[in-house]
C-alpha cells in the first residue's frame, strides 16, 4: 500500500472513530465488559485470597484465574459475540441510508479504502475493550506471584483474533442493508450459528471437518491453553481477509453494475482460495506451535519427544470403545475431533499420527438388557447412535436382548419413529424415565399426555411404562404424583416401573409401595443405599415436601455417595424379591447401577454377585 493510500485509509478510521466514540453505545459496552470482567475476576480471586488467609498452599494461579473455566478469558470468550453487532451496525448502514455514500463515492476514495478504513477503526476499538483486561491483568499482577505473562499473552492474542473476526463479518452485514437494526441482528444471527455450528454433524466425517472448521470460537481453545499454532494464525487471518474482500466486492458491487457471471466467477475464486488455504494450512508437516507458558505445560517431555522421533512410518492408535460403558459418548465419532485435542501434543512431533476406533458390547453377563436414551431428539434409538438394524445383530451375535427401555424427552413428533426403532431391535416396553411438576394442574396436563403416550404404544404393540424418582411421592392436593397417574390412566394404556430405591428415598416402604400399587407395576428397578449415609434416608427431609422440585434441584440433591451395589447397602432387598413374587405381574427385576465409586462395569459385575445372594430369582 503506498503511503498516500494509507494516509486515506487513517483519515476514514480516524473519522469513524470520532463517530463511534461519539456515540453512547460504545461507551456502554466499554462499561458492561469492564463490569462483567470484574465480576468474574472477583468470583475466581476471592476463594483464592481466602484459601491462602486459611494457610492453604494456592498454585498454578495465573491459569485459576484468567484461563481456567471460570476465568476473565473463557468467560469473555463466550458472550464476546453479543457486543459486536452493536459496534458494527452502522459502519456501513449509516452511510447508506443518510446518503452520505453517495460523497464517498463522488470522491477519489476506493471502495477498498473505504472498508479497510472502517475496519481499521473497529480493530481500534476492539484493542481498547480488550485493554480493559490489562486492569484486571495489573491487579493479578499484584497479587500473584511470578505470573505467567507468555500465556497472557497468548490468550490476549487468540482474543483479539477472534473479535477481529467478529467484528470484520459485523461489517460485511452493514454493507448488505440501510438499516441498523437488521444489520444488528443478521450479524448476531450469524456469529450465533458460528458459535454453534463446530457441534453439528460431527458423528458423519464429512460433515464433522465442515462444521469444524466453521466454529470460529472453538479456534481459540489452544490460544487460552498458552499454545500458538501457525494453523489457528493462517485460519484467522483467512476469515478476515475473506469478509473483507467480500465487503470491498459488495461495495463495489452496489457503486457500479456488474454482470452475474462476473459475481459468480469471483465468489467461486474466493471460496477455493479460502479452502485451499485452509487445507494447506491444516496439513500436520507445515504446522508449527509455541509453547507460550512458563512451565511448558502443553508440551510433553524430551524423553517422550526422542520416542516418538524414533518411530518410523504412520502412528496409529487404536480406541477400544465399549458401547455398554458409561464413558462410551467419549469415543463415539461425534467427539473425535476433540477425542484428537487429547492427542494433539503428540502429534506435534509425530506429524503422521492417526486414530482409529473400534466399537464391541461387553455386557458383564447379563443377558436381559434396559437401555437409556436421554438424547432422543436427536437419536430416535436407545443412546448409541447405531441403527436398529446394526445393533439388533450385535445383540443377536451375543446373545443378548433389550427387554426395556428409557427414552427421553418424548413428544408426539419423535415418539412414532421411537417406538419403530425399539420394534425394530426386538423391544416391547418403553419407559418415560422421568418428570417434574409444579403443581396439580401441571401433574393431570402430563398425566393426560401418558395416556396418549400409552394409547399410541397399545395400538402397536408395546408396553408404556412410567418410572418414578423421590419426587413423584410429593403430594399435590392430597395426591402423591404416583397416586395421580394410576387413578388417572387406563392401566391398558399405563402401568409402572417401579424403582424401589427411589421409592425409600421418597418416604415410602417399597414392600407397601408394591402392596399399595399391586399389578400395576410390571418391572421393578433395584440398587442399593449405603449403609452410613450422611444425609436422610426420605430425601423430603432434605427439602421439604412443598418445596417445587425442578431439574436444578433434584441434580442437587440426587448424593451419588449414597449410591452402592446390590447387597452391600441397607435396602430389604430378600423382602422386594418376595413381594414382587407374590404380585405377580412383574417379568423383570432391573439392576440399575447408578455411579459409586467402582467402575461402572466393575460396578454391575458387582452387584450381579450380590443378586445372586437372594432368592425367588430365575437367572437364565
Amino acid at each position: 500500500m503506498r503511503l498516500k493510500d494509507f494516509n486515506i485509509v487513517y483519515q476514514i478510521a480516524r473519522t469513524e472513530l470520532r463517530v463511534i466514540f461519539y456515540s453512547p453505545v460504545a461507551w456502554l459496552i466499554l462499561v458492561v465488559f469492564a463490569v462483567q470482567c470484574g465480576f468474574s475476576f472477583c468470583d475466581v480471586i476471592w476463594p483464592a485470597i481466602k484459601s491462602q488467609s486459611l494457610g492453604y498452599e494456592v498454585q498454578a494461579l495465573t491459569g485459576s484465574v484468567f484461563t481456567s473455566g471460570k476465568g476473565i478469558f473463557p468467560v469473555m470468550l463466550e458472550h464476546l459475540y453479543f457486543y459486536i453487532p452493536l459496534l458494527t451496525m452502522g459502519l456501513m448502514s449509516r452511510e447508506f441510508s443518510s446518503g452520505s455514500i453517495k460523497l464517498l463515492y463522488s470522491s477519489p476514495v476506493t471502495s477498498a479504502q473505504i472498508i479497510l478504513g472502517k475496519y481499521l477503526s473497529v480493530m481500534i476499538y476492539c484493542a481498547v475493550l480488550l485493554g480493559v483486561i490489562l486492569v484486571y491483568v495489573g491487579l493479578g499482577a499484584l497479587t500473584i506471584g511470578h505470573m505467567d505473562g507468555t500465556l497472557i499473552f497468548s490468550n490476549f492474542l487468540g482474543m483479539y483474533l477472534l473479535i477481529c473476526a467478529y467484528a470484520v463479518i459485523g461489517l460485511f452485514m452493514s454493507c448488505l442493508t440501510s438499516y441498523q437494526v437488521v444489520a444488528a441482528i443478521g450479524t448476531l444471527a450469524f456469529l450465533s450459528f458460528l458459535n454453534f455450528i463446530g457441534g453439528v454433524g460431527q458423528e458423519i466425517p464429512l460433515v464433522r471437518d465442515i462444521t469444524y472448521w466453521l466454529a470460529l470460537n472453538g479456534r481459540v481453545g489452544l490460544f487460552v491453553a498458552g499454545m500458538i499454532n501457525t494453523e489457528n494464525l493462517i485460519y484467522f487471518l483467512v476469515v478476515i481477509a475473506a469478509f473483507l474482500l467480500l465487503s470491498v466486492w459488495r461495495l463495489q458491487a452496489v457503486r457500479e453494475k456488474q454482470p452475474g457471471r462476473k459475481k459468480i466467477l469471483k465468489l467461486t475464486g474466493l471460496a477455493v482460495g479460502v479452502v485451499v488455504l485452509s487445507y494447506v494450512s491444516s496439513r500436520p508437516f507445515l504446522t508449527w506451535y509455541w509453547d507460550t507458558t512458563a512451565t511448558q505445560s502443553n508440551t510433553i517431555s524430551v524423553l517422550s519427544q526422542d520416542l516418538l522421533r524414533q518411530l518410523k512410518g504412520e502412528l496409529k492408535i487404536t480406541t477400544y470403545v465399549n458401547l455398554l460403558d458409561a464413558n462410551y459418548e467419549s469415543g463415539l465419532p461425534a467427539a473425535h475431533k476433540k477425542d484428537f485435542e487429547r492427542f494433539r501434543p503428540y502429534a506435534r512431533f509425530k506429524r503422521n499420527l492417526k486414530l482409529d476406533y473400534v466399537y464391541y458390547y461387553d455386557y458383564a453377563g447379563y443377558k436381559y438388557l434396559e437401555a437409556a436414551n436421554h438424547n432422543a431428539l436427536e437419536d430416535q434409538g436407545i443412546g448409541f447412535g447405531v441403527s436398529a438394524e446394526e445393533l439388533k445383530k450385535v445383540l443377536d451375535d451375543a446373545g443378548a436382548k433389550v427387554v426395556s427401555a428409557h427414552i427421553y424427552p418424548f413428544n408426539m413428533e419423535n415418539y412414532k419413529k421411537v417406538i419403530e426403532y425399539n420394534q425394530k431391535i426386538g423391544n416391547t416396553t418403553v419407559i418415560y424415565p422421568m418428570e417434574y411438576f409444579s403443581s396439580r394442574d401441571d401433574v393431570m396436563r402430563k398425566v393426560e399426555m401418558y395416556e396418549q403416550m400409552g394409547k399410541i404404544a397399545a395400538e402397536e404393540g408395546m408396553t408404556f411404562l412410567y418410572h418414578n424418582h423421590y419426587h413423584e411421592f410429593q403430594e399435590f392436593d392430597g395426591e402423591t404424583v404416583m397416586d395421580a397417574i394410576v387413578n388417572n390412566t387406563d392401566p391398558e394404556h399405563v402401568n409402572l416401573e417401579l424403582d424401589t430405591y427411589w421409592t425409600l428415598r421418597g418416604g415410602v416402604d417399597p414392600v407397601e409401595a408394591m402392596k399399595h400399587f399391586g399389578t400395576r407395576i410390571k418391572k421393578l428397578h433395584q440398587k442399593d443405599l449405603v449403609k452410613d449415609s450422611k444425609n436422610p434416608v426420605n430425601m423430603f427431609d432434605i427439602v421439604g415436601k412443598d418445596t417445587i422440585i425442578d431439574q436444578k434441584l433434584w441434580v442437587g440433591t440426587k448424593c451419588n455417595d449414597d449410591f452402592t451395589e446390590i447387597g452391600y447397602g441397607c435396602m430389604d432387598i430378600q423382602s422386594i424379591i418376595d413381594t414382587a413374587n407374590k404380585i405377580g405381574s412383574m417379568d423383570y427385576i432391573i439392576l440399575e447401577q447408578d455411579a459409586t465409586k467402582l467402575n461402572q462395569l466393575e460396578s454391575v459385575k458387582r452387584s450381579m454377585e450380590g443378586f445372586h445372594k437372594f432368592g425367588g430369582i430365575v437367572w437364565e
